[in-house]
């Protein structure tokens, strides 16, 4: 149903946004697709794309448009600038005259400002763009978590038609379900900047039979965190494929995230349905946004200051076995085909009504 795709190419985003953003993009462009990307090859040409992208707002007309919502910033040439009186001003008017004309449906991966807030980044000013292209009219949203969607349409008191797209991965299917080794396997693949839970995540296996091994980028800290320590490795930042290959031959995926803050409840870790699709189950903290989506009996929840005791006590690798059972009779809906094919069906749907 989508003619038109205004987003980012796959080198301007890190991490499982630019997988997302890539995944999506590759779903929807079986449909015949027309597409605008920015990617990230040098101020130059960010300033060149960055004028094409006005030209494409202010000239579009009678498109189905999938727009990513983090690209507006990028309207006014960057953040800094798309903050100011002026900028504001001048993205209300262009985003006005973009939904009048098309038919657009923003697709919000992420809320920067209430994540800066909670995650203790340095605070930029996104709400203003939030309150602008959030009471725009007869326009659509598709929001990257059943939690995302219901706290916007509350504070903004959104009455448009809005939808959702979890984040998915690509399915692999392991040789085989059951672990050959008397010990367990867990892996975390993410992020590893520090002060987010990963020492923590770290100590509860220091000295333990169980087996660690983590992947992601800026963990070169690491190597030094867990000298001497022989049960856990870390194996750098790995390509998808490559990681997928590791995971699958683990027991049981980890997400740290502190369950107390309020991002982290209404977020879909990209890791869920990477684990997911990797065809093991995860231990996780019990966040809203996650307990919406998996069960006890596919995944393991437990707040985080019990998971030394848990993981020691409430694991084993029988239990494992049944939730990997269970986890190959769910997994293909996570993935990007079967996502963004549901939310095609769900769009549809609503228009026909």
């Amino acid at each position: 149903m989508f003619n038109y795709y205004i987003g980012f190419g796959s080198s301007i985003q890190k991490e499982g946004g630019a997988s997302r953003n890539n995944a999506i993009f590759n779903e929807l462009k079986g449909q015949k697709l027309k597409s605008f990307l920015i990617a990230d090859k040098g101020k130059i040409y960010l300033i060149i794309n960055c004028i094409i992208l006005n030209l494409h707002l202010i000239f579009l007309k009678k498109n189905y448009v999938y727009i990513n919502y983090n690209i507006i910033s990028l309207i006014f040439f960057g953040r800094k600038l798309a903050y100011t009186q002026l900028g504001k001003i001048y993205i209300k008017l262009i985003l006005k005259n973009f939904v009048k004309n098309n038919n657009v449906y923003f697709e919000v991966n992420d809320l920067q400002y209430e994540q800066t807030l909670d995650l203790g980044l340095a605070v930029n000013h996104h709400y203003h763009i939030d309150s602008i292209v959030f009471n725009l009219e007869n326009c659509n949203f598709i929001f990257a978590s059943c939690e995302m969607k219901k706290y916007i349409e509350k504070k903004y008191k959104l009455e448009n038609s809005n939808f959702v797209l979890i984040n998915g991965g690509n399915v692999h299917n392991a040789n085989d379900l059951k672990s050959n080794n008397s010990y367990l396997k867990f892996v975390y693949a993410g992020s590893l900047n520090r002060g987010r839970g990963i020492e923590k995540m770290i100590d509860c296996f220091k000295g333990k039979n169980n087996q660690l091994i983590i992947m992601g980028e800026g963990g070169e800290w690491i190597n030094n965190y867990v000298k001497g320590y022989y049960n856990i490795s870390y194996l750098g930042a790995l390509d998808e494929d490559t990681a997928k290959k590791y995971v699958s031959s683990c027991d049981c995926g980890l997400i740290p995230y502190d369950s107390n803050l309020f991002y982290y409840n209404i977020c879909f870790p990209a890791k869920a349905s990477f684990y997911i699709t990797s065809g093991i189950p995860f231990l996780s903290t019990p966040t809203k946004e996650l307990k919406n989506h998996f069960s006890e009996n596919e995944v393991y929840y437990s707040d985080f200051d019990s998971w030394e005791y848990f993981i020691s006590n409430n694991i084993n690798s029988k239990d494992i076995l049944t939730k990997k059972l269970q986890i190959d009779k769910i997994k293909n809906h996570f993935s990007w085909n079967s996502l963004v094919k549901k939310l095609l069906l769900d769009i549809n749907s609503n228009q026909i009504l």
